[in-house]
């Protein structure tokens, strides 16, 4: 049994330097696959430095701004009786307005002109009226003076 034991000796020893290289190989590699990490690390730049922010809770108002163009869908179109310039507005776009209330105020000086001289025209005519009757009358009175001549 000697021989059994002093041959499964061997085989162990045998296994056991196997194993022995086997474990010297798996180290070199490990440590040359390290070093090439290592390697692999010192030609990247430093990580990023951040600022950490402690997370808390707080409501989130959903809105947004917008640029757009609204059409009204009742509106009027203003056409004026009268030219001028307009000196004042006094209504704002989508206030109500009342039938008859003014809504905006026009210079008067251009319509003061038209006016005085539509009443300078009118006292013209009326002036020129009134001498054409006192020389209608005129000839009314030299025709029967010249008619009561006849007579005689």
């Amino acid at each position: 049994m000697q021989s059994l034991f002093g041959h499964s000796m061997a085989m162990k020893g045998t296994l056991l330097a196997k194993q022995l290289v086997l474990s010297a190989l798996a180290l070199s590699l490990l440590g040359s696959c390290s070093k090439g990490e290592q390697a692999a690390n010192a030609n990247k730049p430093p990580p990023t430095k951040v600022k950490v922010v402690a997370i808390e809770s707080a409501t989130v108002n959903d809105s947004a701004d917008y640029v757009a163009n609204l059409v009204s869908r009742r509106s009027v179109s203003l056409k004026p009786r009268v030219e001028g310039q307009v000196t004042q507005i006094s209504v704002k776009a989508g206030d109500t307005v009342a039938a008859g209330t003014p809504i905006l105020l026009i210079d008067p000086r251009k319509q003061e002109a038209t006016v005085g001289s539509a009443v300078a025209t009118v006292e013209s005519a009326i002036a020129n009226s009134a001498n054409a009757r006192a020389t209608l009358k005129s000839y009314e009175a030299d025709l029967l003076h010249k008619q009561a001549d006849l007579k005689l």
